[in-house]
């Protein structure tokens, strides 16, 4: 194999990576010949591309590429080059944020229903009460915390903030957040007595200080990062994050509540004589 050659810069971009002597050529022209002169051990090409504006124009490119290296008569191909360092992450971008939510929603209600079946245990009763209370206050509440990762992917994109790893990281982390302002409504309330107005107001006033301290310190954490020179921080750390903590602080004191005075669950603990009156007897 041989290539001839002249000394400009578009030559020495394309030029292939495997090893080559140079040789005396008519018209002072120079030949690259392999210094085997038989086998192709490893070589390296560069492909040109044009009209890529837009994301999904070099996801579509990535694919295509991919397709060409991996079909059965191509030989063994590795493309790589700026498309793929930068653009590889939004081919499969979509389904990696549906999997590790969809997993964090199952663990989120695993572990609610760990903790409310330690809740459980105490007398007062029927098990298969109990049983369905703890599975229906579990499945309530992940619901909660779903349609709050739902409701911040969505206003990131009414913010015009475009998905990318940065907050994909972020919606993902959102399904662990929102536990936070769930959890202490939920345990409050299958542990209370009264009907389901009760225990929804008792669940408020006992939890609503907890749940406030945690969404301003949250606040706090993330305030700093709105002050910041770069449009980039701004829009895609602390939007974001603004959004985790609205949304969630509002779905766990105004939406679970009433949920729960509607279609909540039975009482755990039936014997429980804590209600709202003796709240504000307290307070």
């Amino acid at each position: 194999m041989t290539e001839w050659i002249n000394s400009d810069l578009v030559y020495e971009a394309l030029k292939p990576g495997f090893p080559l002597v140079v040789s005396d050529a008519p018209r002072g022209q120079r030949v690259l010949a392999l210094t085997d002169g038989n086998i192709l051990p490893f070589t390296r090409g560069t492909l040109i591309t044009a009209g890529l504006s837009y994301n999904k124009d070099f996801v579509q490119l990535i694919e295509e590429v991919r397709a060409v290296a991996n079909a059965e008569t191509t030989p063994p191909t590795f493309p790589i080059g700026e498309p793929f360092d930068f653009w590889d992450q939004y081919v499969n971008l979509r389904a990696i944020i549906n999997k590790s939510v969809g997993l964090g929603l199952l663990i989120c209600f695993v572990a609610i229903l760990v903790l409310l079946s330690g809740l459980a245990q105490s007398e007062g009763t029927g098990i298969v009460k109990r049983v369905l209370a703890v599975f229906w206050a579990s499945a309530l509440t992940t619901g909660i915390i779903a349609m709050t990762v739902f409701e911040i992917y969505g206003f990131m994109a009414f913010s015009g903030i475009k998905i990318s790893a940065i907050p994909a990281i972020s919606i993902i982390m959102s399904t662990g957040v929102a536990v936070e302002y769930t959890a202490y409504i939920c345990v409050s309330f299958v542990n209370a007595g009264g009907n389901r107005n009760e225990r929804s107001t008792h669940a408020l006033m006992v939890m609503m200080a907890p749940t406030i301290d945690g969404a301003v310190t949250m606040f706090l954490g993330v305030v700093m990062l709105a002050a910041s020179k770069f449009l980039f921080i701004v829009k895609y750390f602390f939007y974001p994050w603004l959004l985790i903590i609205w949304f969630g602080f509002f779905n766990g004191v105004a939406v679970l509540p009433v949920l729960f005075s509607i279609v909540g669950p039975f009482a755990i603990n039936l014997k429980s004589k804590t209600t709202t009156t003796d709240v504000f007897q307290k307070m």
